[in-house]
């Protein structure tokens, strides 16, 4: 596993590398996902926060234009580009993440200095409904999504074995919150979402 986790990261530094320097006449890969994604995480005993539910949104994900995701509404709505400019936006259900409907995006021209910029890790905190900030980031030595609250230790979004290649896209409606992020796999990359849901 150690050693699958380390060429997928290594595979990811090279096309980001790839990113950065040709930006949008980088190709676009087709992935297939190359890790387990549990229906639910959620632990028996409840954590704060705890993962409810992750599923696969894409396994073809093109890198050189940014990644949004917001709730509207009812849905969450995530916009990823599929190839160059060419995108799509698709609605889900918060409950359940399944697909309500999808529709194209078209994405403004991106430069090559730009191109990966949206790629940068960082932390981004969310507000909770009752006032409660979540900082949601991707760690440096194993590159996985953690979300934590407060003071309290942070604990795992992502799957085990997922290598995440940039930021996640975090959107909460004030109860839950709908992580966004991309895997690397052995072909390209996948665009993931797991709920989390805080107690109190």
């Amino acid at each position: 596993m150690t050693t699958r986790i380390a060429s997928l990261a290594s595979f990811a530094a090279v096309a980001l590398a790839s990113l950065a320097i040709n930006g949008c006449a980088a190709g676009a890969r087709t992935a297939s996902v190359g890790f387990a994604v549990p229906v639910s995480t959620a632990s028996a005993i409840t954590a704060v926060p705890e993962v409810r539910a992750t599923r696969v949104i894409a396994t073809r994900v093109d890198l050189r234009q940014p990644i949004y995701v917001r709730h509207d509404g009812d849905a969450i709505e995530v916009t990823y580009a599929t190839r160059q400019r060419e995108g799509l936006t698709v609605s889900l259900d918060p409950s359940s993440l399944a697909t309500s409907s999808e529709a194209p995006y078209v994405y403004t021209r991106c430069s090559s200095k730009s191109a990966a910029a949206h790629l940068a890790r960082g932390v981004t905190n969310v507000e909770l409904h009752d006032g409660r900030e979540v900082a949601v980031f991707t760690t440096d030595d194993s590159s996985r999504v953690m979300a934590r609250v407060g003071d309290d230790g942070p604990i795992p979004v992502s799957p085990e074995g997922a290598v995440v290649v940039g930021p996640p896209r975090p959107s909460t409606d004030g109860k839950t919150i709908a992580v966004v992020y991309v895997v690397a796999t052995a072909d390209g990359f996948s665009l993931v979402v797991s709920l989390v849901g805080v107690s109190a």
